[in-house]
């Protein structure tokens, strides 16, 4: 009897030891259990990080300087795949920003819970603003494309500015 447990326990082992390789090489390979996705990211920031940057500025200084102004019609808010501040430049051309980081103008407006719905998803347009004319200073963040998740430069409002 003991002659055929040590039989068994011998086919145990070359198992466990292709277990316990495979568990090492994927520790190995992904020291810090990061998703594919996150690693990309990190590999992308290493990048921006390696670029020369000027003494005393860090990255958000660096957008707001490179930053274009243009004076737009706001014509609405939506929430769809993600935010959507809409706006129309005097040459008719439209204008989809997917951030609004100054926090004194509302282009959105967040809806009461038993008002929210899963289309708007608890915010909606700031009707008093729509059709007034702003001058926006607008860069660009590293956003995902909601069509592929993937990472792209999309415009996002850094100031805003009411235009009489």
């Amino acid at each position: 009897m003991s002659a055929q447990k040590n039989i068994a326990s011998l086919n145990l082992v070359p198992a466990l030891i292709l277990l316990f390789s495979m568990l090492f090489t994927l520790i190995a390979c992904n020291p810090d259990n990061s998703t594919a996705a996150e690693t990309a990211m990190d590999t992308l920031t290493r990048s921006e990080e390696a670029k020369p940057k000027e003494p005393g500025k860090n990255a958000g200084d660096l957008a707001k300087e490179k930053a274009t102004t243009l004076v737009v019609q706001f014509k609405g808010f939506s929430m769809g795949d993600q935010p959507h501040y809409l706006f129309t430049d005097k040459s008719g051309k439209e204008w989809d920003f997917v951030e609004n980081q100054d926090t004194s103008i509302a282009f959105s407006l967040q809806l009461p819970q038993k008002k929210a719905t899963e289309r708007n998803q608890g915010f909606a347009s700031n009707k008093s603003l729509e059709g007034k004319w702003f001058s926006i200073q607008y860069g660009f963040s590293m956003q995902p494309q909601h069509e592929t998740e993937r990472m792209a430069n999309m415009p996002v409002i850094i100031k805003a500015t009411a235009v009489q």
